[in-house]
């Protein structure tokens, strides 16, 4: 008991000295309690908040040979992480991205780039709480 002289208190989730039950943050990540339930958020878990915002992209580039072509870039999101990457063309297939470390990704296509991509390129972006950025690629 953190509280031991408080009848009404016993815990203290995210150490600020104030009790869980009178806490109007007990996670202590900065959203209240009753605005990460309204946002269907977890209330004790700090990892787990409000996220609207969508990931960011930037420094793509293209390097095509021959069977194997690849877009590499960087993305980023400030709220809880990017959950995955891909490239879409118009016809509807679909190339997973993967991390190689940190921010920087890759997505590879193999096979004759000109037969294989069907139209243009969308790069999509998806974060941990479902903001989806997308990206029109320009086809070298």
């Amino acid at each position: 008991d953190v509280f031991p002289n408080d009848k009404t208190e016993w815990a203290d989730l995210d150490g600020d000295g104030i009790g869980d039950n009178s806490d109007t943050d007990r996670d202590g990540d900065g959203y209240s309690n009753s605005h990460e339930i309204a946002e269907g958020t977890d209330p004790r878990d700090p990892l787990s908040f409000p996220d609207r915002e969508k990931p960011v992209v930037e420094n793509m580039s293209w390097q095509i040979m021959s069977p194997l072509s690849e877009l590499t870039g960087m993305a980023f999101d400030d709220g809880m992480g990017i959950d995955s990457i891909w490239l879409q063309d118009t016809a509807g297939a679909i190339w997973q991205g993967r991390f190689t470390y940190a921010s920087h990704f890759k997505v590879v296509i193999s096979g004759n780039f000109e037969q294989v991509v069907q139209g243009s390129l969308t790069l999509y972006v998806k974060d941990k709480a479902g903001n989806i950025a997308t990206q029109a690629i320009q086809i070298p």
